[in-house]
């Protein structure tokens, strides 16, 4: 049996897929003395003149204006969605309220509706206006027709 001595683990390389290789060979690069290239074929800092820092350094705050600008339009995007939303939930909650009301109300009908039926059955146990107690021969058609 041969010994194997270990492997190194790879290394999990995150983002798009010739990147790893790309950065290898800036750092190859930059160890060997040559100029380093930024990604997009400019050359470094360093290596620039005046009128090439002028235009990088214009370059860079137009890119950083639009960002700027986009997050604000974003920003104004966001307190418009808060703004109708706040309201939306003050008018939810007014009619939840209104809900609430008619509920009551609902409920305060129901007991005097009962206190009516209460009322009207105890005057039928007596007798008073009720046309089975009062109309003779009623009693025995109800029957009748209840089955």
């Amino acid at each position: 049996m041969q010994y194997k001595a270990p492997t190194q683990p790879r290394r999990m390389t995150y983002g798009q897929p010739g990147q790893a290789h790309q950065e290898q060979m800036a750092r190859n690069e930059l160890f060997a003395g040559a100029e380093p290239v930024t990604q997009n074929g400019q050359q470094s800092i360093d290596s620039m003149n005046t009128q090439q820092l002028m235009q990088h350094a214009v370059d860079n705050h137009k890119e950083t204006t639009a960002t700027a600008e986009r997050a604000l339009r974003i920003v104004e995007q966001t307190k418009e969605v808060q703004s109708s939303t706040a309201q939306a939930l003050v008018d939810q909650r007014q009619q939840m309220y209104r809900i609430e009301d008619d509920m009551q109300k609902i409920g305060e009908d129901l007991t005097y509706s009962e206190r009516i039926l209460r009322f009207m059955r105890l005057c039928c146990c007596i007798g008073f206006f009720c046309s089975c107690c009062t109309e003779p021969g009623r009693r025995d058609q109800d029957k009748q027709w209840r089955g």
